[in-house]
């Protein structure tokens, strides 16, 4: 898991050779997530993915955290 947000717009080198595509590779906050998804009722708390034991994965190039988040309405 990682903490802090970030957000890119970057270039996508595995998508179709020779043109020039960009997508955006962002991380949300959990905090945040977590706080806007309880202040609508619900309980709700984040995983640590098993696969990668919280730890980035790169993914097209760029460091990916996977995060599940669990919530139930209260």
């Amino acid at each position: 898991m990682r903490a802090g947000a970030s957000y890119a717009w970057v270039r996508d080198r595995f998508l179709d050779p020779g043109v020039d595509l960009s997508v955006h590779v962002n991380h949300y906050d959990i905090d945040e997530v977590l706080a806007f998804v309880r202040d609508r009722g619900f309980r709700a708390e984040a995983l640590i993915d098993r696969r990668t034991g919280g730890q980035p994965e790169d993914v097209i190039g760029y460091p990916h955290h996977w995060t599940f988040l669990v919530a139930d309405r209260i």
